[in-house]
């Protein structure tokens, strides 16, 4: 993959002053990732094109992360997930009539939630033909898409699911604005995030950047793009054996008090130090 398109501002914020920290990933590829020092946010830069990332998911993506973590049954942990989190959104009393899944693979996730209402309607978006072929089996309706790249206007959407997808967007603000601009004040939005932090904390600071993830995020950064964009959160979610962290949103001013992030970015700096004296 040919990291060749540089970013020139914070795709959280806009903000143009930022620290390169790493030159490197977790597969040992040359890849940049730079640090806002305004909002925390951290992004491969340069990054490589839309079309780049896609090819890059159709061909390698699933066979690098498999040299690097060992085969995993990912239908097997997306179950249990998709299992967990629609008992979270039950006794959240969210019992959607219409299901969206961007970035929902094989359905599987979605068909737990749609579980929770009977006749639910269902709609699966991804960039993965194949996937998206067993999710078509499950009687589900399928739009083969990455999830910077769709519209979902027209689509049936009283709650919205963004599982494991938002740390693979390279434009996070301007995705969500996207998708903020045709939700309905009553719309129900699931986003979750990889907590950044907490992985460089438990894998070393390195091992937690990798080129598939040109966002990445800690609570303090996701919460200031929820406030660019106009979402509050009204729930929170710790997914069981899981390095992600969940929220519930809907449209709306954001009230919600974003943490001082200097601690954060202090931290991140004592991790990049350490790896760079090693």
């Amino acid at each position: 993959m040919i990291l060749s398109e540089p970013v020139e501002s914070c795709p959280v914020c806009g903000n143009r002053y930022v620290s390169r920290i790493a030159h490197r990933d977790r597969y040992a590829i040359e890849a940049s990732f730079s640090l806002c020092l305004r909002c925390g946010f951290i992004y491969l830069n340069p990054r490589p094109s839309q079309e780049a990332y896609t090819e890059f998911y159709e061909r390698e993506y699933r066979k690098l992360v498999e040299e690097y973590r060992g085969p995993k049954d990912l239908e097997r942990n997306q179950w249990h997930y998709g299992f967990a989190l629609a008992k979270f959104l039950a006794d959240q009393n969210i019992l959607a009539e219409a299901v969206l899944d961007i970035g929902g693979s094989t359905g599987i996730i979605a068909s737990h939630v749609a579980g929770n209402k009977k006749g639910c309607k269902v709609t699966v978006v991804d960039p993965c033909a194949e996937e998206l072929k067993q999710a078509q089996s499950k009687g589900f309706r399928v739009l083969t898409s990455t999830a910077e790249e769709v519209r979902i206007k027209g689509i049936p959407h009283e709650l919205i699911l963004m599982c494991r997808t938002i740390d693979h967007i390279r434009e996070p603000r301007r995705m969500l604005q996207d998708i903020v601009s045709e939700m309905s004040k009553s719309d129900v939005l699931y986003l979750d995030h990889c907590d950044w932090l907490f992985v460089a904390r438990r894998e070393g600071f390195v091992n937690s950047l990798h080129v598939d993830h040109p966002s990445n995020f800690t609570r303090e950064s996701i919460n200031r793009l929820f406030e660019q964009v106009g979402l509050v959160p009204f729930a929170e979610y710790r997914p069981p054996k899981s390095t992600c962290y969940g929220y519930l949103l809907k449209r709306g001013e954001h009230k919600y008090l974003v943490r001082e992030n200097a601690d954060t970015l202090s931290e991140i700096r004592r991790m990049q130090s350490r790896e760079l004296d090693n």
